[in-house]
């Protein structure tokens, strides 16, 4: 890899600082010939070697990143290209590598740059210290992996992953709600686990609903086919775009529904629709979007089917006063961020 350029983006990636624009960029020079896709993988190898090195061994991380800078400056002052910065990836969310670990690392990448011979391969064990990405109330965090895969976490969400340059499987852990756009790897099966379900894909987008205290965990299917199984019971649904599976946690039940409106998508799609929707399944929404109670207080609307396109920028209580106008029904709040709603018809 000569290009200074696409050391930089290749060295951000796997410290995931990459933005996308640099992801596509380093993608299409990998997807250029073979030869580019073996060298890639080697700077990988090398990475993830120095990783594994870090608890047994106590190399001279001076000396490698001195010969590391050494070469990235003389080919900068050949090129004019920046040379790769030397911080460690930022805090805050992400629980990432420190600075000496990273150090090590592009050490190691270094080393490959001067040619020095990769020997160690095909005995060395994987680094077993994880990454972390977790948000908290009102907040939703964007994750780039190192695969150009992408996750929206959304809020009090936790997202936990390790080795991302395992080359049988890719494998992350989650706890909370996301979407996932994966990038598509046939060799490489992209797996989520959760506390009682596992969900595998090749490449495709969806999104995992899987919060503490729930009684279901959910798979919604945006596009693609995506493999949803119970690990207590080892039953498994294959569901498709516009399809939605739940897994019941106290009856351990699957089961699935179609879903063209997508609306368990809606915190990360902006948008709700309905097409003649039960009323039920409406105010079900409106409680898990706007994290409030909304209900029918007597059943006379219960049967009642709702039509609506709108982004969810508009607040709940003006959704809930789009219902009492359409239905000529009472609304009462009996506490704050609780709405019922009585009387009314669906005339």
């Amino acid at each position: 890899m000569k290009n200074n350029r696409l050391v930089n983006i290749l060295v951000k990636q796997l410290t995931n600082r990459a933005g996308a624009n640099e992801l596509a960029e380093l993608r299409d020079w990998e997807q250029q010939s073979t030869d580019n896709q073996q060298e890639a993988d080697s700077l990988r190898e090398a990475w993830d070697w120095g990783g594994r090195y870090e608890d047994a061994l106590s190399p001279d991380v001076d000396a490698g990143w001195k010969r590391f800078k050494d070469r990235m400056d003389a080919d900068r002052r050949d090129q004019k290209v920046p040379s790769v910065p030397a911080h460690p990836p930022r805090e805050a969310k992400r629980v990432s590598l420190g600075f000496s670990r990273f150090l090590l690392r592009a050490a190691a990448v270094g080393a490959v740059l001067l040619s020095l011979t990769f020997v160690a391969k095909n005995y060395l064990q994987p680094s077993n210290r994880p990454f972390v990405v977790s948000t908290t109330d009102g907040q939703q965090e964007k994750v780039e992996l190192t695969d150009g895969s992408v996750v929206w976490l959304n809020e009090n969400s936790q997202l936990t992953f390790s080795n991302p340059n395992n080359r049988t499987e890719r494998r992350v852990q989650l706890q909370g709600e996301a979407f996932f756009d994966v990038q598509r790897n046939p060799d490489k099966p992209f797996v989520i686990e959760t506390g009682d379900a596992q969900v595998e894909v090749l490449g495709t987008s969806f999104n995992v609903r899987a919060v503490p205290g729930e009684a279901m965990t959910e798979v919604a299917v945006k596009t693609g086919k995506v493999a949803f199984k119970a690990t207590t019971t080892e039953e498994e649904l294959q569901l498709e775009a516009n399809e939605k599976g739940t897994f019941w946690r106290e009856s351990t039940k699957m089961e699935v529904e179609q879903d063209p409106q997508l609306n368990a998508l809606s915190w990360h799609s902006k948008t709700l629709s309905y097409f003649k929707t039960p009323l039920l399944t409406v105010l079900k929404d409106f409680e898990r979007l706007y994290d409030a109670s909304s209900e029918l207080g007597d059943d006379s609307l219960a049967d009642c089917l709702y039509t609506l396109n709108t982004s969810t920028e508009v607040g709940l209580e003006q959704l809930i006063e789009s219902l009492q106008v359409s239905y000529n029904a009472e609304v009462k709040q009996p506490q704050p961020r609780t709405y019922r709603l009585y009387g009314g018809s669906c005339d």
